[in-house]
């Protein structure tokens, strides 16, 4: 079975990300236009990084990375970001921005979200709309000082799993659910009961929480229904059917947020920082 391959960057927000301004294209310009001081550093940010990381990996300058995005609802430029280079169409991409931190992914192998959050941002009260009733039931059985915790694990992934599916918060965060698979880090994610993504939890410093999830290429959308239904619980180790996941997190440009690495599967690969 083929391996679903995926490359993560997180950098905190104190260092310095190379590029600038001036590769962003028309749509992103006039995106950037309507944002506070604040909002507008963490996307320049953000958007230099992607490039950076993505010319690094093609072989191009950054200033020749266009990011397209639509919103399907508005229209407006944002929503999945697609890649073109002047060869063609680049990998799938993901990106996120949290107050401290931006991460990227990228991938060959399908659609991909990523996601990362403080685990102080995430409160309580989101508990009420963003987990299904069993998972709520699941919640109140763990102890207080871990709920915080289990709570920003499964808000991360379930961002992550609608970011690679593609409808973002269209779709009710609790019509998501993940089971373990393939190794204590990894997780099969459905959406309604239709299994849709492969993902993994991201290794990073007790503060934070992440994830990252990958639609195989060719399977198909659950808006779709083709693809097969399963029952709760049936997505553990031995039943998920989907490709495994091997995620590479990278230090980028020479340094990162620090990684617990005594925590990473053994089929992680912890790549060396990049030098430029």
């Amino acid at each position: 079975m083929a391996v679903l391959e995926v490359d993560v960057w997180v950098v905190a927000d104190h260092l310095r990300v190379p590029s600038a301004p001036a590769h962003l294209g028309r749509a992103e310009q006039q995106r950037a236009a309507r944002m506070g001081p604040a909002e507008l550093a963490a996307f320049l940010r953000s958007r230099a990084l992607l490039r950076g990381v993505l010319a690094e990996r093609l072989g191009c300058r950054p200033d020749e990375v266009e990011l397209r995005a639509q919103c399907p609802d508005c229209g407006g430029g944002h929503g999945r970001l697609e890649v073109h280079v002047p060869r063609g169409r680049g990998p799938f991409v993901s990106l996120t921005r949290s107050s401290g931190a931006v991460a990227v992914a990228v991938s060959d192998a399908g659609p991909v979200g990523v996601d990362l959050e403080s685990r102080r941002a995430v409160r309580p009260a989101l508990a009420g709309v963003a987990l299904s009733a069993a998972e709520r039931r699941e919640l109140d059985g763990v102890p207080g000082w871990r709920r915080g915790r289990v709570l920003a694990r499964a808000w991360v992934r379930k961002e992550a799993v609608l970011k690679a599916v593609g409808t973002g918060l269209r779709t009710p965060p609790s019509h998501v659910e993940a089971a373990p698979c393939g190794h204590r880090h990894g997780f099969c994610a459905t959406v309604a009961g239709v299994r849709v993504a492969q993902g993994a939890d991201l290794a990073l410093a007790r503060r934070w929480a992440g994830a990252v999830a990958v639609v195989p290429a060719g399977l198909p959308p659950p808006a779709h229904g083709r693809a097969a239904p399963v029952g709760r619980g049936a997505a553990g180790p031995d039943a998920c059917e989907l490709p495994p996941l091997q995620v590479r997190v990278r230090h980028g440009f020479g340094a990162g947020i620090p990684l617990d690495q005594g925590t990473h599967p053994a089929r992680w690969e912890a790549a060396p920082p990049a030098h430029r």
